[in-house]
This record gives structure tokens, C-alpha cells and sequence, in this order.
């Protein structure tokens, strides 16, 4: 899989670069935010590339959900939240944005020391502190399918520990 963020912003020049690779089309996963702009365009394509929208609020989400459609092909939300409180990222809404059939992802990157994209459960907690106060709260208490972090071999060395 070849996973495009942050071309939201050139979105048609993005996907019309993309349309030169037929043999690849099914690896491309495009993130998006919820922008009707960005709606629109997806729409209007004629290739549905696998697409995630990034949601950092309930009423994102919402809107995301009322605009579902075979017209745009949306595999996954990708929650982020400054505050775990926020109601878009409780479990309950989890397993019922799971139970339509999409994938959860929660990114936990580190962007710098004043963006939080998960609360303090971010990649810089979990490789100086503790795997276990940070990528087993996401795991169980959120239950995401996928979790981003830019430190994927230690986040796989530490779920092939919890095997055992």
C-alpha cells in the first residue's frame, strides 16, 4: 500500500499523477480532510481510489457519514483529538464507525511539542516512556484497527511481545 498524505490541497493534480499508474491504482490510499471541495473532486473521478478521511471533530464525522456513497471509495477515518474527551473519538462511536464497515485509524505521530493529534498518547510517550501507559491505552481503550506512527517496527516488536 502506498499511503498519500497531506495532498489535500492539489487534490485533482494528485489524482490525475496517479491515473498514470493503472497497475497501482489498488495500492494508493489518499487522505483527505472532510472539505466538500475535496467531496466533490473524489466524486468526479472517474478511478475511486481508497481514500481515509481525517476527522478531528464530532461534526466532521458527521458530515462524513452523511456523505457515504458508492461514488467515493472510503475505506477509513483517521481520528485525531487534542482532547480524549472529545466525543468523535469515545469507543462507543469507534465500534460503530467500524460496525458501517470502515477502518479506525488513530495517529499517535509526534508532529512537534504544541500539536497533539491524540492526546498524550502520542510515539514520543510511548518510545520514552512507556509502550504500555501509550500503545495498550490506544489499543484497548480504543480499539482502532490501525494506529499511524512513524515507528512502526517498535510498535510491531511491542504487540509480538503482548503475544507471548
Amino acid at each position: 500500500m502506498i499511503h498519500l498524505d497531506r495532498g489535500w490541497s492539489h487534490l485533482s493534480e494528485l489524482l490525475a499523477v496517479l491515473d498514470h499508474f493503472p497497475n497501482q491504482q489498488q495500492q494508493f490510499v489518499i487522505k483527505i480532510k472532510p472539505k466538500a471541495e475535496q467531496i466533490a473532486t473524489l466524486r468526479q473521478h472517474r478511478i475511486k481510489y481508497m481514500t481515509v478521511v481525517i476527522v478531528n471533530h464530532d461534526s466532521e464525522l458527521q458530515y462524513i457519514l452523511n456523505h457515504l456513497t458508492d461514488e467515493i471509495n472510503i475505506i477509513g477515518i483517521e481520528l485525531v483529538a487534542a482532547n480524549l474527551s472529545d466525543s468523535h473519538v469515545q469507543l462507543d462511536v469507534i465500534k460503530h464507525i467500524k460496525a458501517l464497515g470502515l477502518t479506525v485509524m488513530i495517529n499517535t505521530l509526534t508532529l512537534n511539542t504544541t500539536t497533539s493529534l491524540f492526546g498524550t498518547l502520542d510515539d514520543d510517550n510511548a518510545i520514552l516512556a512507556s509502550p504500555e501507559n501509550i500503545w495498550q491505552e490506544v489499543m484497548i481503550n480504543y480499539q482502532p484497527n490501525m494506529i499511524n506512527t512513524d515507528w512502526a517496527p517498535l510498535l510491531s516488536q511491542y504487540r509480538r511481545q503482548l503475544e507471548h
